[in-house]
């Protein structure tokens, strides 16, 4: 069984709050195109920061993963480091307008491959 490094810990902590960034990011675009009087971008935008929340709790089956693996930690660390750069680009992506969305659904399928990675 793998303990959790202050590195892992920390790594974990930063992807948290990337994921909670990217659904207010979300929940922006929304405002703005409903403000707009875009509302099937605002129903979209909602439905991926709903999804994006319903699949939050893969962090903590990763995390779970993580100290039951058998991987080299080291290995577990870089599948780590890949899946922040990962949020942090579609959370980036989120706040350009017109690749809003396609941010929103690789921030999704990241949490969705999230476990593999570190397992």
């Amino acid at each position: 069984m793998t303990e959790h490094t202050q590195k892992s810990r920390g790594q974990f902590q930063s992807l948290k709050v990337t994921i909670f960034n990217s659904m207010t990011e979300l929940y922006d675009r929304e405002r703005e195109a409903s403000i707009a009087g875009n509302r099937d971008l605002a129903d979209s935008f909602m439905i991926a920061r709903v999804t994006l929340q319903d699949e939050l709790m893969e962090i903590r089956d990763a995390e779970i993963a993580f100290q039951t693996s058998i991987k080299p930690i080291q290995r577990q660390i870089q599948s780590l480091d890949a899946a922040i750069a990962t949020a942090k680009h579609g959370q980036e992506q989120m706040r350009d307008g017109p690749h809003a969305l396609r941010g929103a659904t690789r921030v999704i399928n990241l949490l969705k491959t999230l476990t593999p990675m570190v397992s």
